[in-house]
C-alpha cells in the first residue's frame, strides 16, 4: 500500500506593507492625514467652523456703508423723487421689499436682480438662475457642490464675477440637509427628527456672518474662470478631465469676487426679525489667491512660493432704506473696481420718467392749472373759490398716489 508523499511545507508568504504615501506638509491630504477621526472630506454643505480655520479662511469685518442718506429738516421740502415715484424707484421699492422673501426662493432671486439691473445696467450682465456650483478637487470635480440664488457673469469674459444667496437660505439649507423616513404606519418620527435637527444645530456657524458656506462659494466661482465647464452627468463627482494625456495645469491668478447677502437679523435657528427697519445687505469681498487655488488643484503639494495660502474675506453692512442714497451706500460696498468711479456724497435721485405716461402728463397740467388759476388777477369771488377747490383735489390726489413715498423716505 502506497504511502501518502509528505507535505511539502511552505514559508509563509510576508505580506509586502505599503508605505502611505507622503504628502508636503500644510497640504490638503496633510490635514486631512492630521485629522483622522472628523468628517472633513464632505460636501460644504456639511463644512463648520473647522474647516474656516483648517482652510485658512479669515473674515475682516470692515465699517458699515450706512450713508449717504438723505437729511430732513423741519423746513425741507421733499424732493420730485418722493412725490411723484419714477417707474424705478416703484420698481425698486417692490423689489426691495420682496428680497427677504422667506418662503419663496425664487422671490428673492428675481427681486436681487432686478435691483442691481436697475442700479448698474451696464455692470451686471448675463443671470444664471441657482447655478450649479462645481468644485475640483484634484483630478475630480464635485458637481453641486455650493450653493446660490442667482450668480452674475462679467460682461467682457463671461465668467462668475457677483452671487446673492440670503443668510435664511442658507440656515434653511442646513435645517433641511437630513431626511427623517415615517414611522410605523406612516406616522411622524419624532425621535429621528429630534437627532436631525441636533444635527443640524451642529452645522451652524458660531457667528452667522463668518459662514464658511460664503467661502465655499468663493472657491468654486474662482475655479470656474480656470476650468472647463463640466458635462452634464448623473453622477455627483467624476474626473473632470477626460481627454488622453495629463490636463495642462490651470494659469491660476489672483481674483476679487463679490457675494451679498440679505437678512434682517438671523438667529442660530434661521429665524429673522420682523423689523424692516433692520432689512440690509452684507457683502462680501473674497480676495481668492492663485495659492489657495493651487492648494485644491495639487491637494498633495503645498505651495513652496512665499505669499498668503489662505483666503481673506471682507465684510460691510449696508442698510437697504431708504432707497435714496441706496446706489452710493453699496457702490462703496462694492467696490469702484466693479461698478466703475462715481462721487459717494452725489446721490441718485431717480427723478421722472424720461417719457412719461398719459397719467402723469394729465397731472402735470392739472397742477399748472390750478396754478395759473390761482394766480390770476380778478375780483369775481367764483373764480377764487373754483381755484382752492381745484388745489383741495390735487392735494388729496397727490396725497393718495405718492402712498409709497413712507417707504422710500424711510
Amino acid at each position: 500500500m502506497d504511502t501518502p508523499a509528505p507535505v511539502a511545507r511552505t514559508s509563509p508568504r510576508r505580506r509586502l506593507r505599503r508605505t502611505p504615501p507622503r504628502h508636503a506638509k500644510g497640504s490638503l491630504y496633510d490635514i486631512l492625514r492630521r485629522h483622522p477621526r472628523t468628517s472633513l472630506f464632505v460636501r460644504p454643505i456639511c463644512w463648520t467652523d473647522q474647516h474656516s480655520r483648517l482652510l485658512g479662511v479669515r473674515f475682516n469685518k470692515l465699517p458699515p456703508c450706512d450713508s449717504p442718506v438723505p437729511i430732513h429738516t423741519g423746513t425741507s421740502s421733499p424732493s420730485k423723487g418722493q412725490l411723484y415715484p419714477s417707474t424705478a424707484i416703484i420698481r425698486l421699492s417692490g423689489s426691495l421689499s420682496d428680497v427677504n422673501a422667506r418662503h419663496s426662493p425664487q422671490k428673492a432671486a428675481n427681486a436681487i436682480d432686478i435691483i442691481v439691473k436697475t442700479l448698474w445696467p451696464a455692470v451686471f450682465g448675463e443671470t444664471d438662475m441657482f447655478p450649479d456650483l462645481s468644485i475640483f478637487f484634484g483630478d475630480r470635480v464635485y458637481r453641486e457642490a455650493a450653493r446660490a440664488q442667482t450668480m452674475w457673469s462679467d460682461p467682457a469674459h463671461k465668467k462668475p464675477m457677483a452671487c446673492f444667496i440670503s443668510k435664511f437660505q442658507l440656515a434653511a439649507m442646513r435645517r433641511n440637509i437630513f431626511r427623517v423616513t415615517f414611522g410605523p404606519n406612516r406616522s411622524f418620527n419624532e425621535p429621528v427628527t429630534r437627532l436631525q435637527r441636533a444635527r443640524s444645530r451642529m452645522l451652524m456657524p458660531s457667528d452667522p456672518d463668518h459662514d464658511v458656506q460664503i467661502a465655499a462659494i468663493f472657491l468654486a466661482m474662482a475655479q470656474a474662470h480656470f476650468y472647463p465647464k463640466p458635462t452634464g452627468s448623473s453622477k455627483r463627482d467624476s474626473p473632470w478631465h477626460k481627454g488622453p494625456g495629463k490636463p495642462s495645469r490651470p494659469r491660476f491668478r489672483d481674483l476679487t469676487l463679490r457675494v451679498i447677502t440679505s437678512n434682517k437679523e438671523v438667529a442660530a435657528d434661521g429665524s429673522m426679525s420682523a423689523d424692516a427697519s433692520a432689512a440690509e445687505f452684507t457683502v462680501y469681498t473674497g480676495h481668492v489667491t492663485a495659492r489657495f487655488l493651487e492648494r485644491f488643484h495639487e491637494p498633495q503639494n503645498s505651495p513652496q512660493d512665499d505669499g498668503e495660502d489662505g483666503l481673506r474675506i471682507d465684510y460691510t453692512r449696508v442698510p437697504i432704506w431708504p432707497i435714496l442714497g441706496l446706489k452710493e451706500r453699496m457702490g462703496l460696498a462694492l467696490g469702484r473696481d466693479l461698478v466703475g468711479d462715481f462721487d459717494p456724497t452725489v446721490m441718485e435721485q431717480w427723478g421722472e420718467d424720461e417719457v412719461p405716461s398719459s397719467g402723469e402728463e394729465r397731472k402735470r397740467e392739472i397742477l399748472s392749472e390750478v396754478f395759473k388759476a390761482s394766480f390770476d388777477e380778478t375780483t369775481d369771488e367764483e373764480p377764487r373759490v373754483n381755484a382752492i377747490k381745484n388745489m383741495k383735489k390735487v392735494k388729496k390726489r397727490r396725497i393718495g398716489e405718492s402712498s409709497s413715498v413712507g417707504v422710500v423716505a424711510t
